[in-house]
């Protein structure tokens, strides 16, 4: 009888530990790729080879505010001088309502810089699901500049503002 709860104790233990070394291994990948330098071009990146962006965090705080006014939304000639591999951005088919992005630095290299940005989400898509979203954006110094590392995250939208009372609104009827 106890053999059977014993048994899938050790093979959870078993799979627990690969899950680990498999989470420890894509880690140290995720930040091999972080701080690996961009191509000047791959196939279908798209990257515009042009000089701009010369501070790193500068360039995450204008692609924050950008992406709070709504731009990512549509095609966007800063958006493609911003990022790593413009080309390989998916079309934005949804998007998400949040407000208030706040943008912390985690971690500088002189090549790579990354950052959390905390949004207050209101909604995703069409769907109401608010709390707080968290996003972590990539800089990459290039020979043309800093670059965000592609791809980006789904753009932002901000909420509508609210609405106006029309001046007829309070006027006694006649």
């Amino acid at each position: 009888m106890t053999l059977m709860p014993l048994r899938i104790a050790v093979g959870l233990v078993g799979v627990l530990a690969c899950a680990n070394s498999q989470g420890a291994a894509s880690a140290r990948q995720a930040e091999t790729r972080a701080s690996a330098p961009v191509e000047a071009d791959t196939v279908g990146c798209e990257f515009a080879p042009t000089i701009g962006h010369p501070d790193g965090e500068a360039l995450l705080r204008e692609f924050v505010r950008r992406d709070a006014a709504g731009e990512f939304t549509r095609t966007s000639a800063w958006f493609a001088s911003a990022t790593s591999c413009p080309g390989h951005e998916p079309a934005p088919d949804a998007a998400v309502m949040a407000r208030n992005p706040r943008l912390r630095v985690l971690a500088r290299a002189p090549d790579s810089l990354r950052a959390e940005v905390l949004w207050d989400r209101l909604m995703i898509g069409d769907a109401k699901v608010p709390g707080l979203e968290v996003d972590t954006l990539i800089a990459l110094r290039t020979p043309y500049g800093w670059r965000v590392r592609s791809p980006v995250l789904i753009p932002h939208v901000p909420p509508p503002p609210p609405p106006r009372e029309s001046a007829s609104a309070g006027a006694p009827a006649t």
